[in-house]
Order: C-alpha cells, then sequence, then structure tokens
C-alpha cells in the first residue's frame, strides 16, 4: 500500500498541467511566455496609470496650456532690451553675456538652437523643459514619501502657474534658471544620501544657474553646508565643490583675461550701488571725492523703494553710461555704504527678503506694475516678435 501511494504521488506529480492550472498563471507545456509577458506588462502599465492617474491628468493639461500659449502667442515673447541682449549674445559669445549684465549661461543655452533661426524653437524648447521639471518635482515628491495626490498638488505649481508659463515662453534666462537650481537640489536630496556622482552633476547644474543668473552663488554654500550638516562623507562634498571651484575660478580667469576684472559681471558693482543708494547717508559717511560724486542728492527718508531705481536713475542718469573708472568708484561707494552702515544695509535686506516670505506684506504700485509684465497680454501688435512688454493694469 505504500508503494502505490508513493506511486500515485509520483504519477500526480508529473501530471501535465490543466486548463485550470494554465489559467492559474502557469502556461501548458509547449505554450510560449509570450501571451504572460504581455499581460504582465500590460498589468504594470494599468498599475502605473492607477498609482499616478491624478499628475497623469495635471500633466496633460500642462502641455495642452502650453500647445495654446505656442498657437496664441507665436512665435515667443519678447522683452524690452534684455531679448535682443540675449540674441546678440548667442552669435557673439563673451563671458558675461551681453552688455555686462549675465553671464554666459543663456546665450550658451541659445548657441545650441541658433542654427534653426527660429524663436519658436527656443520658446518650445522651455516648454518643453518646464514639463520636464515638474515631472522631475513630482518624481522627487514621491521619492521623499508623499502620497500621490499631495506630490501632484506640489508639481501643479510648476505646470499650471500662467505665469511659469508665460515666462517659459519669453526669450529670457528665468525659466533655464529655475531648471538648473531645481534639478541641482533635487540630485542632492533624492536619497538620504547622495552618491558622488549624483554630487558631481548637482555641482555642475548649480554653475550652470550661476552661470544664467548670478544671484544663484548663494547656493552653492547652502548646498555645501548641507551636506557637511548631513555629513554624506568627504567624498561627496569633495565631489561637490570641487567642480564648483574649478568651473567658477576657470570663469573668473576668463572674465579677468577680458576685462581684467575676477567678478562675474562688469555690472556686478552697479547693482551693489543701485542697492545701497536707498540707503547711503552721505552726510556721515567717509568718502573719496571720486566716491562722494555719486551721493543720492534726494534724502533718504523721500527714495524711491526700488531695488533698481538708482541702476537706471542714478546721478548721471543710467548707471551703463559710465567709464570703467566711474564704474569703480560706484562699486567703492556701495561697499563704503555696507561697512559704515552695517545696520541699515541689513535691515535693507531683511526688509526685501520678508517681502517674499512672509504674509501681510505691503503691495506697491510698482509691485503690482511688474506683477502686470508677466500676465498673458490680451492683444499684440502684428509682428508679436517685437512684442515689448508694459506694465498694465490688473
Amino acid at each position: 500500500m505504500a508503494t502505490t501511494t508513493s506511486g500515485a504521488r509520483k504519477l500526480s506529480g508529473s501530471a501535465p498541467k490543466t486548463a485550470a492550472g494554465q489559467r492559474a498563471g502557469h502556461p501548458v507545456d509547449g505554450a510560449t511566455s509570450g501571451a504572460t509577458a504581455g499581460d504582465t506588462v500590460g498589468a504594470r502599465i494599468r498599475g502605473f496609470a492607477r498609482r499616478h492617474w491624478i499628475f497623469g491628468l495635471l500633466l496633460l493639461a500642462g502641455v495642452l496650456l502650453r500647445a495654446a500659449t505656442v498657437y496664441a502667442y507665436w512665435p515667443a515673447f519678447w522683452f524690452r532690451n534684455d531679448s535682443n541682449g540675449y540674441i546678440a549674445g548667442a552669435s557673439d559669445p563673451q563671458p558675461d553675456g551681453f552688455g555686462g549684465a549675465n553671464g554666459i549661461g543663456y546665450p550658451a543655452f541659445l548657441w545650441l538652437v541658433h542654427w534653426t533661426n527660429s524663436l519658436a524653437v527656443v520658446s518650445i524648447a522651455q516648454h518643453v523643459l518646464g514639463v520636464a521639471l515638474a515631472v522631475l518635482i513630482y518624481a522627487f515628491l514621491r521619492r521623499r514619501g508623499l502620497p500621490g495626490w499631495l506630490a501632484s498638488l506640489g508639481a501643479a505649481t510648476q505646470l499650471l502657474d500662467a505665469q511659469m508659463v508665460a515666462l517659459e515662453h519669453y526669450v529670457l534666462a528665468d525659466s533655464l534658471f529655475t531648471l538648473l537650481i531645481t534639478a541641482a537640489a533635487i540630485l542632492l536630496l533624492y536619497n538620504d544620501k547622495p552618491g558622488v556622482f549624483a554630487c558631481v552633476a548637482s555641482s555642475v547644474l548649480l554653475v550652470g544657474g550661476v552661470l544664467t543668473r548670478t544671484i544663484g552663488i548663494g547656493l552653492a554654500g547652502i548646498f555645501a553646508l548641507y551636506l557637511i550638516v548631513r555629513w554624506a562623507g568627504w567624498k561627496r562634498v569633495v565631489a561637490f565643490v570641487l567642480p564648483v571651484l574649478v568651473l567658477l575660478g576657470g570663469y573668473l580667469g576668463w572674465m579677468h583675461s577680458e576685462y581684467g576684472t575676477f567678478s562675474f559681471s562688469r555690472m556686478q558693482g552697479l547693482y551693489l550701488y543701485s542697492r545701497t543708494a536707498q540707503i547711503a547717508d552721505c552726510d556721515r559717511l567717509r568718502l573719496s571725492a571720486a566716491e562722494r560724486a555719486f551721493c543720492p542728492t534726494t534724502p533718504v527718508s523721500k527714495r524711491e523703494d526700488r531695488g533698481d531705481w538708482f541702476l537706471w536713475n542714478g546721478p548721471q542718469m543710467g548707471l551703463q553710461r559710465y567709464t570703467p573708472a566711474q564704474q569703480a568708484a560706484i562699486s567703492g561707494f556701495a561697499k563704503q555704504v555696507i561697512k559704515q552702515q552695517p545696520g541699515d544695509y541689513l535691515a535693507l535686506v531683511a526688509r526685501d527678503t520678508a517681502k517674499y516670505l512672509l504674509p501681510g506684506q505691503p503691495v506697491t504700485s510698482w509691485d503690482t506694475c511688474v506683477g502686470g509684465w508677466w500676465a498673458m497680454p490680451a492683444q499684440l501688435p502684428d509682428n508679436s516678435t517685437t512684442f515689448q512688454t508694459r506694465c498694465k493694469a490688473l
């Protein structure tokens, strides 16, 4: 009986699969696994769609919004002299972009597509990058544990904000700068401890952002501090810091060879002057004769509360018209204000920063005007490529 039972078990174990077994996922002998593989791929696609359907709908809406923008405002928006300067910088690359005002990052981007001789290619490329950034943001938020609906909300600000879409449509550096610095940050934060390659890639992207808009330079220190505080290891810290030093150092060397100055922009001192002229109390400042020539004549209490006012309305009207010697005096003036009025300067920085971080801040007519710059215009002239933005009532 034992032998019979054992034999029955052997026969049972060697029996061919039944139709029921095939339905359970076990192929019949001689059958290919193609159908099963196809079912597996289909199941994965359906599962992916179920997990990310909210973001998928937002992504579709974002793409359609950008397609409508390209169709309605063909080929691109043009911003005063800035867009023209960027285009000129792309055809004749210089280390400080154009006119000494900006870095080479955005002109280099334009140079990559200049062979198309089409502004539409520029705007469409920037829209594609904007959508790609939204996907990157969503993937990062999901990676860090957020549920799909909340991660979708985080990405929606990039996908559906009309101001972001408008900026992507301008021949301006803002959308490229946003992509570069955001991608650099995400590479460092994607995992609890970033890999060496991620640190190098983040560093290179950040340098690209700095060379696009020099305001990004402060992020280099913040990112390096993050790696030190989290203590990702010396290899990772060096992998991030070294490319920043080498690439930015090389750029500064290029600036010095071209213009004799170690700075990111020939207008660097002029920008600083425009900020410090708001608070400069020349009656109590110790200045050289050349520096004192740039003291504002308006009393401190009656000066315009705009960071760029004195950039265009300096004592001799228009800082960009000054000679190199005068620009050096202007830079010296700004440094003396910071040195001799440190409290006033810190208060100015804190006040301006609060406008972006704290609720309930006063909104001036100029703030409203600037906000109108980035609204989609209701009408365009026949030649929309020369469209000049103006302050519009909101």
